[in-house]
């Protein structure tokens, strides 16, 4: 079974307190946080992205492999010139990370916020 990681979009107007709360999963579940969109990324995706071989990080950003990150506006601008980034350098799994590019600028365009649940 694949360990996958979870992108939930939601509403940047929910209350900051609740989004960086260390419940914050609870919350979805609960009905207090409002899921709009999911993107569920395979773990060895994000080693192809984030890690070299070696297990060393490629670039200077915030992830928590095992936790829980919060994308604001600025936050989901890395992650969409990540996303371009690779996109030029590499064709492996292109479709794929074309479709997390465009759910990544939509939640910009929308002025939305991305919950990230590790493994």
């Amino acid at each position: 079974m694949a360990l996958l990681h979870k992108f939930r979009v939601v509403d940047s107007s929910t209350e900051k307190t609740i989004l960086y709360s260390e419940e914050s999963y609870d919350y979805f579940d609960e009905g207090i946080i409002v899921q709009l969109d999911c993107f569920e990324l395979r773990d060895e995706l994000i080693d192809e992205l984030l890690y070299t071989k070696e297990g060393k990080e490629k670039f200077d950003f915030e992830f928590s492999r095992w936790g829980i990150d919060v994308y604001e506006t600025e936050d989901l601008i890395k992650w969409e010139k990540l996303l371009e980034n690779y996109l030029q350098k590499s064709k492996v799994h292109a479709k794929f990370w074309k479709s997390m590019l465009d759910f990544i600028k939509r939640a910009i365009s929308e002025n939305r916020f991305i919950l990230h649940f590790g493994i």
